[in-house]
C-alpha cells in the first residue's frame, strides 16, 4: 500500500517539475535587448538595418522605430520609445531577424473595438510556428501594455508578423539558445526526494 502510494506521489511530482514547454510567455528575463533605432519611418518598407535584421510593411500605414505619440484609443497611447506599427487593421507588419532565435518577444499594445490581434512566429521557411491572439486592456494611459513573445526549444524563430489590428511592438528581446529543461534523471530523482518528503510527513 505505501509503496503504491509512493508511486502514485512520485508520478504526480515528476509532472509537476516538468516546465510547461508552451509557446506563448509573458516574460523572457534572460532575453537580450533588441536595437531598434529611433528611425520614425512611416512606409512600407522594406527597410534594414544592416546587419540582416529587417522591417517590411503591407502599406503606407505601418511605422518603424517610431517615438512620436502614437495612438491605441481605448489602450491608450506610446511615445518615447523606438516602436514598429501596423497603423491599421489591414496592415501587416514583419520583423525578419538576420539570424535563428530560441526566443522573441516584446512589449505590445493594440487598437481594441475591432478584429482580433495577432502575433505569429515563422521559421526561415515561412512555415508557422506559433501565433497568438491579445485580447487585454490597459484601461488607457500612456506607454501601457502587455509582454508577449514565443519560446522555442531551437534557435528556429526567424519572423515575427503583427496583423489583423492596429498594433505596436517596442522593448523587443531576443534569446539566442533555449531555456534549459531538466534531464529526465533529475526530475525522477526530485520527485523521489519529494515523495519520501512526503511520506516522513505521513509517518509523523
Amino acid at each position: 500500500m505505501l509503496l503504491s502510494r509512493l508511486a502514485s506521489t512520485i508520478a504526480v511530482v515528476a509532472i509537476a517539475a516538468t516546465p510547461a514547454r508552451a509557446m506563448l510567455v509573458t516574460s523572457l528575463p534572460n532575453a537580450t535587448a533588441f536595437t531598434l533605432g529611433a528611425y520614425n519611418i512611416n512606409g512600407p518598407g522594406p527597410y534594414s538595418d544592416g546587419s540582416g535584421n529587417a522591417w517590411q510593411s503591407t502599406d503606407t500605414s505601418g511605422v518603424l522605430g517610431w517615438t512620436s505619440p502614437y495612438s491605441f484609443g481605448a489602450n491608450g497611447s506610446w511615445s518615447g520609445t523606438p516602436m514598429i506599427g501596423t497603423g491599421g487593421a489591414t496592415t501587416q507588419m514583419t520583423l525578419t531577424f538576420g539570424t535563428g532565435y530560441a526566443a522573441v518577444g516584446g512589449f505590445m499594445s493594440y487598437m481594441p473595438g475591432g478584429p482580433a490581434p495577432v502575433i505569429a512566429a515563422y521559421n526561415a521557411q515561412g512555415a508557422l510556428i506559433d501565433s497568438a491572439t491579445m485580447s487585454f486592456l490597459t484601461g488607457g494611459g500612456a506607454n501601457t501594455g502587455a509582454f508577449y513573445g514565443f519560446s522555442e526549444a531551437a534557435p528556429v524563430i526567424r519572423k515575427l508578423v503583427l496583423s489583423n489590428a492596429s498594433i505596436g511592438m517596442k522593448n523587443i528581446v531576443v534569446q539566442a539558445t533555449p531555456t534549459p529543461i531538466p534531464e529526465p534523471g533529475t526530475l525522477a530523482l526530485l520527485g523521489g526526494l519529494a515523495a519520501l518528503a512526503v511520506a516522513r510527513r505521513r509517518r509523523a
